[in-house]
């Protein structure tokens, strides 16, 4: 490791010393007029320390960070000045923050308008056999019209069912009150072959031109929210019927509600070996919860999971405004752990999910209002409520979907003090890369700092089976950082994403053409990514629970699969795409080790005792590469050098393929860092000038990532 040896006082030492830097964020809600006071955060050398600073000066303290020994407080110029006047204190300013999330254009057409969501999403091989688009129900049955409408008589084949966990078990079927199937089906979703039905053929004939009546009979009384079933009926002539509500349009509707995401990532497998994400718990600080939509107050056993609804904003329990008004936190959390069955290429269900983690339990933070904005001191407030509440809950996880611009080093950006004390108390932290690329130096905090697996999107193609035509999202943001970090470290399906969202949140109702009138939205950013690779990281934890966040990033990166083009190459820059595809089967048989955070040390880096820089350099031409790589080969291809310059040259082609997982060598380890000093600087362009020290002006939102169109 290249080590440069400067080191910075700890922070007990700039106390002793009367050394004063004041922290100040200001907290200006979207075109509102300036207050008399404005919101800032005041850090001391300890919380009780900075609440009496505030109170001394006449002012009102409006949250307590305790995680960065911090008070938020509301002050006005003349409170702020006496502030800045005692030594003992730091003041930087409230800056806000929002969520990320992007809305839609067609498949080769990239200025198209926005298209509906159902058109976001490939077709399933389509039923043609016509099925009623409404059911009827009575106590423990329910009631579903199917016609045969094919040249000749058929006879049910097979019978794929989704129904609510409140049903109980499925014990019968049958077409116009004959029962043709007896047994006990396990909520919430299976299929019955013919195989398991009366040998009678007679019982599920339905000949030609014909109407018959399905029934379905549970053992517990039948919910009557329609969106709640799906049914699909395959006859011996290779045609089906099928109800999906969910859909947007009823019975022959041809399409799948589906993420693919588990799939896509390998994620499937685990879950038919029953890694699930069972006993490890998950926070994340969005916009909040809704906890009717279907699939995520449960898991797939029926069994309620959320821990806690904490609102940062207003400081409470599950109070009156935790639930979930912009749709985008919904979201996250449905890509991260729905407990909706998910379906192969053929359209049935095959005993994998829609959420990578659909068994893991949940612990919502809101930190961001209906608009999907929120400030510093409320994200670091929500913060401190998840490392505070960690042993209780068990949180192991900690997904966070929101971007801000930088505008310090990593280590004196309050957001990220947080961040680097919560990955130091153990729990795995996943942030968004943001979505302001592809150039480079875009990533946003808090996926700058260089302890958290900072993730950027691929899309499919509006083909999840296919990965030949897999390609980087165009928004997806790009490193290096300014403290020449390689980020994103890893990438994940982040285009044209389907969750469940409210259709009376903000995003609906801003972009109606996405949702599907029911309960599930179309949406894409790396606020998606992000999900996926924190439901990976609880499979993971599922399946060996002593691993440390570190030993956690190292087996997401090392199994990673880099994008190659034809002739065995890099496809894109490691700035672009990191490691590569997340694999999370790869991950889970993997026993690799020492590969994450290397060179790092979390708690020097809190006390202020070291900072550190990465690997990262920009060429003369403006191109960026990375240090110490210059001839390194894998496999007898070279990657080093020019393989990772930022430039047209690495734009994806028709040829690239996801390749094979490689694992980086020696010379390179991921995170692999040295000391801070005045010996390492960019050139002038990317020197942290006044423009961007912490003060008074900056206004920037730290968002839930901007909205972008479909990919």
């Amino acid at each position: 490791m290249n080590q440069r040896t400067r080191k910075q006082p700890t922070l007990s030492s700039h106390w002793a010393l009367g050394v004063a830097t004041v922290m100040v964020l200001i907290a200006l809600g979207a075109g509102a007029p300036s207050p008399p006071t404005a919101g800032f955060i005041v850090q001391g050398p300890d919380l009780a320390h900075a609440r009496a600073a505030v109170e001394g000066v006449g002012a009102r303290v409006t949250h307590e960070l305790g995680i960065i020994r911090a008070v938020g407080a509301e002050l006005s110029e003349t409170q702020r000045a006496r502030l800045e006047g005692q030594d003992t204190l730091r003041v930087y300013a409230d800056e806000l923050a929002t969520v990320a999330g992007k809305g839609g254009k067609k498949k080769g057409d990239s200025d198209a308008e926005p298209i509906a969501a159902a058109d976001a999403e490939p077709p399933a091989a389509a039923c043609t056999q016509p099925g009623g688009e409404r059911l009827a129900f009575a106590n423990n049955r329910v009631k579903w019209e199917i016609t045969n409408s094919s040249g000749g008589a058929v006879l049910i084949d097979a019978v794929s069912v989704t129904w609510p966990t409140t049903n109980l078990k499925l014990k019968a079927l049958k077409l116009n009150d004959r029962v043709f199937y007896s047994g006990s089906l396990s909520p919430p979703f299976g299929t019955v072959p013919s195989a398991a039905m009366e040998e009678d053929t007679g019982l599920r004939d339905l000949r030609k031109n014909s109407t018959a009546e399905l029934m379905f009979e549970f053992h517990g009384d039948a919910d009557t929210l329609e969106r709640k079933y799906s049914f699909r009926v395959a006859f011996d002539d290779g045609s089906c019927a099928e109800f999906n509500p969910a859909a947007g349009n009823g019975g022959n509707n041809g399409r799948l509600r589906d993420t693919f995401v588990a799939t896509q990532v390998g994620a499937d497998r685990l879950h038919r070996l029953g890694v699930d994400g069972t006993g490890v718990t998950v926070a994340t600080i969005d916009s909040g919860l809704w906890k009717s939509a279907a699939n995520l107050a449960h898991n797939t056993r029926g069994t309620p999971r959320i821990l806690a609804h904490y609102d940062a904003i207003e400081d409470l329990m599950d109070g009156d405004n935790a639930k979930d008004k912009n749709g985008h936190g919904t979201h996250v959390w449905s890509v991260l752990l729905s407990a909706g069955p998910s379906r192969g290429a053929d359209g049935t269900a095959d005993g994998s999910y829609n959420g990578m983690a659909p068994n893991a339990d949940i612990v919502s933070v809101k930190a961001f209002n209906e608009f999907g904005q929120g400030t510093y001191s409320d994200v670091i407030r929500g913060l401190d409520f998840v490392v505070n509440n960690k042993d209780a809950y068990g949180i192991r996880v900690l997904n966070l979907s929101f971007s801000a611009p930088a505008r310090s080093h990593y280590w004196d950006d309050p957001v990220n003090q947080a961040v680097m004390a919560a990955w130091q108390a153990g729990i795995v932290v996943v942030a968004s890369a943001g979505n302001t690329g592809p150039e480079p130096m875009t990533i946003g905090v808090p996926g700058n700092l260089p302890y958290v697996i900072t993730v950027g999107a691929m899309t499919d193609g509006f083909t999840p089976f296919d990965l030949a035509d897999d390609t980087m999202a165009s928004f997806s943001s790009s490193g290096p950082t300014a403290e020449a970090f390689v980020k994103p470290e890893i990438v994940a399906p982040g285009g044209h994403v389907m969750g469940h969202m409210d259709l009376s949140d903000t995003l609906p109702k801003a972009h109606p053409e996405f949702h599907d009138g029911y309960e599930y939205f179309t949406m894409s950013g790396t606020s998606q990514a992000a999900a996926v690779v924190s439901g990976a990281a609880a499979l993971l934890l599922q399946a060996e629970p002593w691993l440390t966040p570190d030993d956690v990033k190292c087996r997401l990166l090392a199994t990673a699969r880099p994008a190659r083009d034809a002739e065995a190459n890099l496809a894109f820059s490691v700035f672009r795409q990191g490691a590569g595809l997340l694999d999370a089967y790869a991950a889970f048989a993997s026993d690799a080790s020492g590969c994450g955070n290397s060179g790092l040390d979390v708690d020097a880096d809190l006390s202020g005792s070291a900072h550190f820089a990465g690997r990262a350099r920009q060429a003369d031409d403006g191109s960026f590469y990375l240090e110490g790589l210059d001839g390194y080969e894998w496999d007898g291809v070279s990657v080093g050098g020019d393989a990772f310059m930022w430039g047209d040259a690495f734009m994806w082609g028709d040829a690239f393929m996801w390749g094979d997982a490689f694992m980086w060598g020696d010379a390179f380890m991921w995170g692999d860092a040295f000391m801070w000093g005045d010996a390492f600087m960019w050139g002038d362009a990317f020197m942290w000038g006044d423009a961007f020290m912490w003060g008074d002006g900056l206004t920037e939102p730290v968002a839930i990532n901007s909205w972008v169109d479909q990919e």
